[in-house]
């Protein structure tokens, strides 16, 4: 039995958007990660209007964010965004830094609950099983020309993307293994908040949306060897103490 061209398309609509909904989902945990960065450092300010400096750009990553959250479509998460929102704006109008830090603290516990609901958010499970049911109904070989012909120019920067981050992620062991711990820490750190900046733009095409989010996460595990050294350079100083 044959689908129809109306039926394909209906059920191409629903796997595609299903693609996207994921990529939301990451693109909204990355900025969300930042705006928890921006928290720490705003907490951490000796200085009201510092702090508040860090607070405005968390707030706007809020903003930023929003949109990719709503695609997302989880609405715990953007339920507990919307409540930081709300105390970051009061900690901007607060006239003492303990005031501010109070409502900070407030607020980064509402970005981390967002985040926590983004990562139980079922999201890709769903996309997944989107495609299987895709695959089912109009036939592996039509799925696949059909694919191909609708997604071929992203697909195929996708890989050459996949590819060059390949090298990448043997350029960054080569850094940690060579390069002296502090001066490769303060590098890799400086590729991270380069990808997250970018992260944040509204003007990026899917595809380096796609790139910077991919950097991102392989300088993030890149990040966390690199405190291991650290930790591991003290430990060593103490014993041969």
């Amino acid at each position: 039995m044959k689908f129809s061209n109306a039926i394909l398309s209906v059920l191409l609509i629903c796997l595609f958007s299903s693609f996207s909904s994921g990529e939301d989902c990451q693109y909204a945990g990355s900025n969300i990660n930042y705006i928890n960065t921006q928290t720490i450092k705003a907490i951490d300010a000796k200085e009201l209007h510092k702090s508040k400096y860090y607070t405005y750009k968390a707030l706007t990553a809020i903003y930023k964010t929003q949109k990719e959250l709503k695609n997302c479509g989880c609405q715990k998460a953007a339920y507990n965004l919307e409540e930081s929102q709300y105390l970051f704006k009061k900690a901007t109008k607060v006239g003492s830094l303990k005031e501010a830090k109070a409502l900070l603290i407030e607020a980064q516990n509402k970005a981390k609950k967002s985040l926590k609901e983004l990562q139980n958010h079922h999201r890709h499970e769903k996309y997944e099983s989107d495609i299987n049911v895709a695959i089912d109904a109009v036939g592996a070989a039509q799925k696949k020309y059909t694919y191909t012909s609708i997604t071929s120019n992203n697909k195929a920067m996708y890989q050459i993307i996949d590819l060059s981050l390949v090298k990448y992620k043997k350029s960054l062991e080569k850094v940690i293994n060579t390069v002296d711990c502090p001066e490769a820490l303060a590098y890799v750190n400086g590729v991270f908040e380069h990808c997250e900046k970018q992260l944040l733009r509204t003007d990026l095409s899917d595809v380096k949306k796609y790139y910077n989010l991919q950097t991102k996460l392989i300088t993030e595990a890149a990040l966390v060897k690199l405190k291991n050294c650290n930790a591991s350079k003290e430990t060593q100083i103490v014993s041969n103490k």
